[in-house]
């Protein structure tokens, strides 16, 4: 990560408007190679956005990067979009890229594209894409049990009603989301706090 780092302060510092001739030419450059970037690679320039936000908000720093706050963050709206976009749904590089992509109001508090959330709720809408989903919303620590990704359901959803009423609507017709019910249920009992819980239908052979 020290690389991207290095790269990050390389690309702040450097007078892009000089060198393209133009403010929009330089912005359309880094807009164009950000998002043309491999889908294997999205994290990677999702990292090194990240870094650049963070250097553009920094007190005393004195350069800043061509793109603005908002324009890098259309970027990892984009990386997010597309890996919704993908026959390999909800996996680690799609909460990688989520995760990054999130932004924060006044009060601290995460929010999630308008977008996002609707294509996120577009996608669910088979029995095979719901399963995916709740899948990866299970979370292993291996002290305490297991738990679920209970902010980014509220965060994503809006209320917890809204989640139950979406995902839980035709659970009878899946065993996968019959158990992942149960498990929820007893997650939400606890006060979302992790739980000891076997699962029989649902694989979380990944978690070892």
């Amino acid at each position: 990560m020290i690389e991207f780092e290095v790269l990050a302060y390389k690309l702040v510092e450097k007078d892009w408007v000089n060198l393209f001739g133009n403010e929009v030419n330089a912005k359309k450059y880094f807009i164009d190679l950000f998002e043309n970037v491999k889908v294997e690679s999205m994290n990677k320039g999702a990292y090194l956005l990240c870094e650049m936000i963070r250097k553009n908000k920094r007190r005393g720093e004195t350069s800043r990067f061509i793109l603005s706050e908002s324009e890098m963050f259309e970027i990892l709206k984009f990386y997010v979009i597309n890996q919704l976009g993908r026959e390999e749904l909800f996996g680690n590089d799609f909460w990688n890229l989520y995760y990054k992509s999130l932004t924060s109001n006044q009060n601290g508090e995460k929010i999630c594209d308008e977008e996002i959330k609707k294509k996120i709720l577009t996608v669910l809408d088979s029995r095979e894409k719901k399963e995916k989903y709740v899948k990866s919303l299970i979370l292993y620590f291996r002290d305490e049990g297991y738990n679920i990704r209970n902010n980014d359901i509220s965060i994503i959803f809006g209320t917890k009603e809204s989640f139950e009423e979406k995902i839980f609507d035709k659970v009878d017709e899946s065993e996968i989301l019959k158990e992942f019910k149960h498990f929820y249920e007893m997650v939400k009992k606890n006060n979302w706090m992790p739980i000891d819980f076997k699962f029989e239908k649902i694989n979380i052979d990944y978690f070892d």
